[in-house]
């Protein structure tokens, strides 16, 4: 009689069917995840490398956000600048046009104009903050918003700021920090101080030791020899104001400019980083079907073995 023995060729037979299931899930989940595996130990020799790439990654994400806030608040440096640079020229342009025409008509309703539209600019806000008030962000850099108020004020008139005297800076990269800080009084005192001036000659009272070409008082029509000596010297200051304002918009421009290459920079390592992490965790997609086609067939062809193999008997052999 021959003995028939089958129990090593069963558990063989189920061993394969159960390994060829495992492939098949593994690549049902590559598949669904598009990831090569769902823990660091899974791919252990490229673990470390992908660590490292990962933390490179977070880095520059990190200064990439910073960095489109600093821009944000760069832009709204270089409107304000902008218009503040207009307001000097054009206050420039007032002084002469007055000195040209020989006519006080209007020029302390163009000064008084360009005050409003001086403290609003320096009292600008980004994102309910004030930014020309240093650290000072919650209360508006400039505490006041009339005419009288600023002739109330000794001259210069630097008690009409609440700024304090924190520049800002920031760390835009690994290697390069940027002071982008503007301080509210550094940038307009000059300016207001040559309003305070004309309107304090136009109101009589600019002391005459303070080259108000004595005795001061309203322009008139025609400007007369004190008049315009007063203005003649005025320019010469306005000339200085519209020029720092200038050099403070270029100043800001240069800012934008460096950070706008930084960016440039980072996007660039941060693309090849990305490529480089998806090298290490990410499946190629086609292959990835391709497998899993393959590895369903063979587990579909070992579960159709499973199944014959139940339904054999010793009945089937005699």
């Amino acid at each position: 009689m021959t003995r028939i023995g089958s129990f090593q060729q069963n558990q063989t037979i189920i061993a394969e069917m159960l390994r060829n299931q495992a492939r098949s899930f593994d690549t049902q989940r590559q598949v669904a995840t598009g990831h090569k595996a769902q823990h660091f130990s899974d791919i252990a020799r490229e673990s470390p490398v992908l660590i490292a790439t990962k933390t490179v990654e977070s880095r520059l994400e990190g200064f990439s956000q910073a960095n489109q806030t600093l821009k944000l608040r760069l832009d709204t440096y270089d409107t304000t600048l902008r218009a503040l640079e207009d307001v000097g020229r054009e206050l420039k342009e007032s002084v002469l046009d007055a000195l040209t025409t020989q006519s006080g008509i209007g020029l302390t309703d163009s000064v008084t104009s360009f005050f409003d539209l001086t403290v609003g600019l320096l009292n600008t806000k980004l994102d309910s903050k004030y930014i020309f008030g240093g650290t000072n962000t919650d209360e508006a850099p400039v505490n006041i918003s009339t005419v009288p108020a600023l002739l109330a004020l000794p001259e210069p008139p630097a008690g009409a700021f609440e700024n304090n005297q924190v520049t800002l800076s920031a760390k835009v990269d690994d290697s390069l920090s940027m002071d982008y800080g503007i301080l509210a009084d550094a940038l307009g005192q000059d300016l207001l101080q040559a309003m305070q001036r004309i309107l304090l000659f136009e109101s009589g009272t600019l002391p005459v030791g303070a080259g108000a070409f004595g005795p001061a008082g309203p322009f008139n029509d025609p400007l007369d020899a004190n008049q315009r000596d007063f203005l003649t010297a005025e320019l010469t200051q306005l000339e200085v104001v519209a020029r720092d304002l200038t050099t403070q918009a270029s100043l800001n421009g240069i800012n934008q400019q460096k950070l706008s290459e930084v960016q440039v920079r980072q996007e660039e390592r941060l693309t090849v980083t990305k490529v480089l992490i998806g090298d290490l965790e990410d499946v190629d997609m086609a292959e990835a079907i391709s497998q899993l086609n393959l590895d369903e067939a063979a587990l579909e062809s070992s579960l159709a073995v499973v199944s014959r193999m139940t339904q054999l008997t010793l009945l089937n052999f005699l």
